[in-house]
């Protein structure tokens, strides 16, 4: 079963709401909601998962920003290039195309 607690700011007034989920064989998953009622349906979906073992964690990827994930595809792009500028690649890059 989730905890759902609310979110406060200085003044005592609810800004959010955080889900936490701790079970036993997963590492402890949180996450913070603007209405109560998604941070049930997440705890919900996120331990239903749990239970029926297709749970992936997916807190990296939901903290990859879009610029940090076109930045490695660049990135790998390059590697690709230099490889078959030195031909240990048999076909060219798609990108020299």
């Amino acid at each position: 079963m989730a905890t759902i607690n609310p979110r406060v700011d200085q003044d005592n007034n609810v800004i959010g709401w955080q889900a936490i989920i701790r079970k036993r064989g997963f590492p402890s998953q949180t996450k913070t909601f603007r209405t109560k009622r998604d941070a049930e349906s997440w705890s919900k979906i996120t331990e239903s998962e749990m239970v029926r073992g297709v749970f992936i964690q997916r807190n990296d990827a939901e903290r990859t920003l879009l610029s940090d994930a076109l930045n490695r595809i660049h990135a790998g792009s390059h590697r690709i290039e230099a490889r078959c500028n030195a031909g240990s690649l048999p076909y060219p890059h798609p990108a020299g195309l």
